[in-house]
């Protein structure tokens, strides 16, 4: 073998090794994403850390996510998360309250952080819960 073909080789090699290893970068966000997977309009409030219930809503099939921008690189902590909201569909109010994790991300975007969905209950459609979709976790409150 030629030294040039021996070398452009030896580079096409590394490149594909070398190109196949994922890039990290660093965590600047901690991110909780809401989905509202049922067909119906879901009005609910959030809580940031110590901050006051803020009223949110979601059209049927949309999304939206919460984002705590960290103060330092990888600094992977960030304020509490509450989402309050009525389960009950049929006007009766049953007030639930989780508490989210949130996961630390590269990039501010929902597909970064967990997952959370609005679906109705399996037994019955008058009823709906948020339940974690992609290793997010909820606690009651």
């Amino acid at each position: 073998m030629k030294p040039a073909v021996k070398i452009s080789t030896v580079a096409m090699l590394a490149t594909l090794v070398l190109g196949s290893v994922p890039s990290y970068g660093a965590n600047r966000y901690g991110i909780a994403c809401v989905d509202n997977r049922t067909n119906q309009r879901i009005n609910f409030s959030v809580k940031i850390g110590d901050g006051q219930w803020k009223p949110q809503n979601l059209a049927p099939g949309t999304r939206r996510w919460f984002t705590h921008t960290y103060d330092r690189v990888n600094e992977n902590s960030s304020s509490s998360i509450r989402v309050r909201f009525d389960s009950d569909l049929r006007g009766t109010n049953f007030s639930t309250v989780y508490k989210l994790t949130r996961h630390t991300a590269v990039a501010d975007k929902c597909d970064e952080g967990y997952i959370y969905a609005f679906r109705y209950e399996p037994r019955d459609r008058r009823y709906i819960d948020l339940v974690p979709v992609d290793g997010g976790q909820l606690a009651s409150e």
